[in-house]
């Protein structure tokens, strides 16, 4: 599943209000999570116990530092 701009705003706008969250997990479904193990857990799994689909990952962009590379 590719991320949408409305997933992708949703995610920018979560890492201004929440400082201290540097990743974010979606599921297929398109539920957020922050802790990868709830993320992992939220996977839908076949009847033999494989897990069907995959995570998309946000991560919070590098700080603009103002010193050149």
């Amino acid at each position: 599943m590719a991320k949408s701009k409305a997933q992708t705003e949703y995610a920018q706008k979560y890492f201004k209000e929440n400082p201290e969250v540097e990743k974010l997990w979606m599921n297929p479904q398109g539920e957020f999570f922050t802790d990868i193990n709830y993320a992992n857990n939220s996977l839908k799994k076949d009847e033999n116990g494989k897990v069907k689909g995959k995570l998309e990952v946000f991560e919070r962009d590098a700080p603009e530092t103002g010193v050149a590379e």
